[in-house]
């Protein structure tokens, strides 16, 4: 039919529309599939003609777990509601009845602390099979339980009953927020912040270093969207091993895409470590992000803000004149700095308050929690 697999996803497709003015793409998900283009019957019926297919709905409000709201002001609401209610009834039939719950993880938690003793088989099963539904739900786009999710994920193959106790208040929180979802908008950041479009003169330090442009990429015809990216860390959070952790929100336009809450790889003995391996990581989201938007068609030519809210990592990155105190840091530093000089991020310093990063790497009281997912999902 034309198409063509993309360089950022071989399970994403692409075409020229017949006008050639835009792209027409196809997505497919092991037997599931889904066709944006201007008249999707074209391609469907010539797949039809090959393979057997069930259930052709046109603007469907399913797919892939996830309901579809198309909005009178043409924005998209996705939400899990369907599958987290299935999936909340077939629990609470085996188990009981679920407490509703205000917030996914108490403020403070720590389940790496927990000492309660080990589960057994059945029990090892019920937590395994929460924590699977949940990172589904998670990575559909409920970004408020995220942080939550992850950190208990890593205690599957050995929990306690407190970590069922900490999954089983994950699963009450959905139940009282079932319809919760985020908002497809193209239009600008939900938070647009100015800045200085002037990149400081880094002199010959890395005048050689220009973005990589693939010459194997469609031409760029859609419009180009902003990309922000959102990124803290919470020094020493995990209290056994004195790993901090990583949050990171990117937006396309004021869409949140990819979202993150992961323990670092190392201990940072400071504050600034924490932070510039965070920092470093946002780089490298905002790299991954372009290039998956120039492998669908976009133009992407402004560069990708990156907002922290850590000042000495900020002006480690941007000031020309900073030296490197931290030689362990050197590679993360040199490489911030390259996309930095080279005007394909920008990186801005934020107050904490506004931080929407904040959110993943530390449970909150509910005030704070749903004050910032107000602004990112609906109920």
């Amino acid at each position: 039919m034309g198409f063509s697999p993309t360089r950022a996803d071989p399970d994403l497709w692409i075409k020229l529309s017949e006008d050639k003015k835009q792209y027409e793409y196809i997505a497919t998900y092991v037997d599931d599939i889904i066709v944006v283009a201007v008249d999707p019957s074209i391609y469907l019926e010539k797949i039809k003609q090959q393979y057997p297919i069930r259930n052709i709905i046109f603007n469907p409000e399913y797919y892939l777990g996830n309901n579809i709201e198309i909005r009178p002001n043409k924005t998209i609401k996705i939400s899990s509601t369907k599958y987290i209610t299935e999936m909340l009834r077939k629990y609470e039939e085996k188990n009981g009845t679920l407490r509703k719950e205000n917030v996914p993880a108490s403020p403070d938690d720590h389940p790496e602390l927990d000492d309660t003793p080990f589960l057994d088989k059945n029990g090892i099963t019920k937590f395994q099979s929460i924590i699977g539904i949940c990172q589904w739900i998670a990575t559909s786009g409920r970004f408020d339980i995220t942080f939550a999710v992850a950190n208990l994920n890593r205690f599957a193959h050995c929990p306690r009953k407190g970590h069922l106790k900490r999954a089983e208040k994950i699963f009450g929180y959905l139940k009282k927020y079932k319809k919760r979802g985020y908002i497809i908008d193209p239009r600008d950041p939900i938070v647009n912040i100015k800045y200085d479009k002037v990149v400081p003169d880094f002199g010959n330090q890395y005048s050689d270093f220009v973005e990589d442009e693939d010459p194997r990429l469609p031409l760029p015809l859609m419009k180009e969207l902003a990309t922000n990216i959102f990124i803290d860390s919470n020094h020493g959070h995990d209290q056994s091993k004195g790993r901090s952790i990583t949050g990171m929100f990117s937006f396309v336009g004021r869409t949140p895409v990819t979202q993150m809450a992961k323990r670092q790889s190392a201990v940072q003995t400071t504050t600034f470590g924490a932070e510039f391996v965070a920092l470093k990581k946002a780089v490298e989201e905002a790299i991954t992000l372009r290039y998956y938007l120039r492998s669908m068609g976009f133009h992407v030519t402004k560069p990708t803000i990156i907002y922290g809210d850590n000042m000495s990592a900020i002006i480690n990155t941007t000031f020309p004149g900073s030296a490197l105190k931290k030689k362990y840091l050197a590679l993360s530093y040199h490489f911030c700095r390259e996309y930095y000089s080279a005007n394909i991020v920008h990186i801005r310093k934020i107050d904490t308050k506004d931080n929407y990063a904040d959110v993943n790497t530390k449970a909150f009281g509910s005030g704070k929690f749903h004050g910032f997912f107000n602004e990112l999902m609906e109920n």
